[in-house]
């Protein structure tokens, strides 16, 4: 696969979770990952869907938990998205902890969704379509799913199309439940 298609997919997938297309400032370093083995994330199946509302009330700030487990899901596509276009050499440990870390986080974001959490730049039809909006979801967690399965290869060519699954499944939940911000 071409360098021009995994800027496209890049592009796209970076976009669909709200960073930043523009290269950042040479002085600023990239963000720092730990080059541990990646830790084994739970099943999709059991962190994506556990209620919020199991949580006892008053506890916990569902807003801020999701919009910061998903600036982790952004950070960690970012780093991504710097591997597949080149701007950060390709290191095949960095990027299947950093797929494990987007997987691990979107889990945690999907677990503040629950009746009574409205709020935030979640749109309202969140809550009153949680099928719609279920089934972004799952399309989201069979993306990164399947990206971590390709990220194991360590091989561009296999894990390139799947960054552009990911962000696709970002952009189209986003279209649907996300305000617009400036």
């Amino acid at each position: 696969m071409n360098k021009t298609l995994f800027a496209v997919l890049t592009a796209l997938a970076l976009t669909a979770c709200g960073q930043q297309q523009a290269a950042a400032p040479a002085e600023q370093p990239a963000p720092a990952v730990e080059q541990a083995a990646p830790a084994e994330p739970a099943p999709a199946a059991e962190v994506a869907t556990a209620p919020a509302a199991e949580q006892p009330a008053g506890e916990v700030d569902h807003v801020k938990a999701r919009q910061d487990a998903f600036k982790k899901v952004g950070e960690s596509m970012e780093g991504i998205g710097k591997m597949a276009k080149g701007e950060t050499p390709f290191d095949a440990e960095q990027f299947k902890t950093l797929v494990a870390d987007m997987q691990t986080a979107g889990g945690e974001a999907f677990q503040h969704f629950g009746e009574g959490t409205q709020g935030g730049n979640a749109k309202a039809e969140i809550w009153t379509d949680m099928a719609k909006f279920e089934a972004g979801r799952d399309q989201m967690v069979a993306a990164v799913t399947a990206l971590n399965e390709a990220a194991q290869s360590g091989d561009m060519k296999v894990i390139g199309p799947k960054i552009g699954d990911v962000g696709g499944s970002c952009k189209s939940c986003h279209d649907a439940f996300k305000e617009k911000t400036n």
